[in-house]
């Protein structure tokens, strides 16, 4: 995941993850995980 996120600076939308997790081809639970 993103270095921002892990380290908690930012805290990103749901619509932020969900984009994410599309653009790697995993499922939002698994970046989640």
């Amino acid at each position: 995941m993103s270095p921002i996120i892990e380290n908690g600076k930012r805290n990103p939308t749901l619509a932020t993850i969900e984009k994410l997790a599309a653009a790697l081809g995993v499922s939002t639970d698994e970046l989640l995980k």
